[in-house]
């Protein structure tokens, strides 16, 4: 009896520990968010890997904040795990859209004199919670100040015009459109996920014992493939080169999909 009691208890210490720690990291995340906002600063960076020397105003300072602070350094990026870490960028929009549905840059403003009826523009991105026409940011603006007129962000037009004009080009077409579909097949599905990053073990482990791969700190990492973005400046460079990184590994899963499906699909 005594024993279940001390597990219980410490289940619930530990337990009381994580949210305090998952709370934190959130917090980090809901303040960076906040004061990029406020300043009118770009959250994404061109490359937002772990190795970039610049990831991005957003991960740059809660990096900086890290540095300062050790209760932010031990819960944060490396350290936080992978499905809690509150840094990709929907957890970014999902906190810009409840600050802005709760009308909270309304009283921002306020609080430093600048009155709603005077704007004359905005301009977001393309995601549905800035553009949305009911519900998107510049509707909630819009509804305050009808002048506020919403232009799409010009950088993303650019490139949304790129995507549309390179699809004109049939083997350009094709060749995005192969490399979507091989994407699609093995990361939608958990089980030619963890096959993939079996596939890497093993060709990972072969090499380095054949002496093809340097070993080291961050070296010979597993990763995933990575999706292409219409809007994302750099993804389509991306998502190729992680193909042709984990090339091998890819043709093994899918060579086991063309072995083992059970249906056309």
């Amino acid at each position: 009896m005594y024993a279940s009691q001390h597990i219980g208890t410490f289940i619930e210490k530990q337990s009381f520990e994580q949210v305090e720690i998952n709370r934190l990291r959130l917090q980090v995340s809901i303040d960076v968010v906040q004061w990029l906002a406020l300043q009118g600063c770009a959250f994404r960076g061109r490359d937002e890997s772990e190795k970039s020397l610049n990831r991005g105003n957003f991960h740059q300072l809660i990096k900086l904040l890290a540095s300062y602070n050790d209760k932010v350094a031990n819960v944060g990026q490396e350290n936080a795990p992978s499905n809690a870490s509150y840094t990709s960028s929907e957890i970014q929009k999902e906190i810009l859209y409840i600050f802005f549905n709760k009308e909270a840059i309304f009283s921002t403003l306020s609080q430093h004199n600048l009155a709603i009826h005077n704007i004359r523009g905005q301009g977001y991105d393309g995601a549905s919670n800035m553009r949305g026409e009911w519900n998107g940011l510049q509707a909630l603006i819009c509804h305050e100040c009808p002048y506020a007129y919403y232009i799409h962000c010009l950088a993303h037009r650019l490139q949304l015009a790129l995507v549309a004009a390179s699809r004109e080009v049939a083997s350009v077409h094709q060749f995005f459109s192969n490399l979507v579909f091989i994407i699609n097949i093995v990361i939608t599905s958990s089980k030619c996920n963890d096959e993939l990053k079996e596939a890497q073990a093993i060709e990972i482990a072969t090499k380095i014992a054949n002496g093809e791969l340097e070993t080291g700190k961050g070296l010979n990492q597993i990763a995933t493939l990575k999706r292409v973005g219409d809007t994302c400046w750099d993804s389509h460079l991306n998502s190729i080169s992680s193909l042709l990184k984990m090339f091998n590994a890819t043709c093994v899963v899918l060579s086991n999909i063309a072995v083992n499906g059970g249906s056309y699909s």
